[in-house]
């Protein structure tokens, strides 16, 4: 179970996020909406630990992970894509994936590339995220938009995660490619508890089991996708008055 007790994240006098708990069975299917600055990348961040609560605690099962950086919580199985893409520009996209592949304790990218088992794992997870076979020795700067996407996920797929966390995954994509990310996501293994960050609605009703709708740093509404279609409050603060979120 990942779950966040009393989170909250300072900006000198701005909150941008505020006491915000939170617990994610394993498995669970989450998405996290809300209008601009409502603190969801906040939020995702940190999960992931790309920066750390000014107050609060977060767990994984029993391990608290508050202090310990994005590394450190991704040998332990939570990994994440970003809103922008955050790629390694000097290597090819078949080398980031067998150096993403690679176990704790195996140093340097001179060994990675003789092991045979990274290789293979790096190949299947490219052909699996959509990266075309040729692409796999292009560098991230020669790639579409949509491969470059597609890169970073299967590098966050590469530690077989149990925790993965997607900030807007499917910005900028086509609709054809938008629509294999959506089915690529659903096939993913059950036991992965996934929280999304979008802005995409039919992606949001489609995928999620649980919406979150956050505001001003705080969440304000959590419920089932029926229900946040239905709340009152959402439409107030997200989608303007007057409409349920469906419309």
């Amino acid at each position: 179970m990942f779950s966040l007790e009393g989170v909250s994240l300072r900006y000198g006098g701005v909150r941008a996020v505020s006491d915000v708990s939170l617990t994610f069975e394993p498995g669970a299917r989450v998405a996290i909406i809300g209008p601009n600055g409502a603190g969801k990348s906040s939020l995702l961040s940190l999960m992931g630990g790309q920066t750390r609560s000014t107050s609060g605690r977060i767990r994984l099962g029993e391990v608290d992970i508050t202090r310990l950086g994005p590394y450190r919580r991704a040998n332990l199985g939570i990994t994440r894509s970003f809103q922008i893409t955050n790629l390694m520009e000097g290597l090819t996209a078949r080398e980031q994936a067998e150096l993403a592949c690679l176990t704790p304790g195996r140093r340097g990218w001179v060994r990675a590339r003789g092991n045979q088992d990274s290789k293979q794992r790096a190949e299947s997870l490219l052909a699996d995220w959509g990266v075309p076979q040729r692409a796999w020795d292009v560098r991230p700067e020669s790639l579409s938009y949509g491969q470059q996407r597609s890169l970073e996920l299967a590098l966050a797929m590469a530690r077989s995660p149990k925790v993965l966390l997607l900030d807007e995954p499917n910005v900028g994509l086509t609709g054809a490619e938008n629509t294999a990310l959506v089915e690529r996501i659903a096939q993913l293994d059950p036991k992965i508890t996934v929280v999304l960050v979008a802005h995409d609605m039919d992606m949001v009703f489609g995928f999620a089991q649980r919406v979150i709708v956050m505001a001003r740093g705080k969440v304000a509404v959590d419920g089932t996708p029926d229900e946040v279609r239905k709340n009152q409050l959402v439409a107030d603060i997200y989608f303007g008055t007057g409409g349920e979120a469906s419309k």
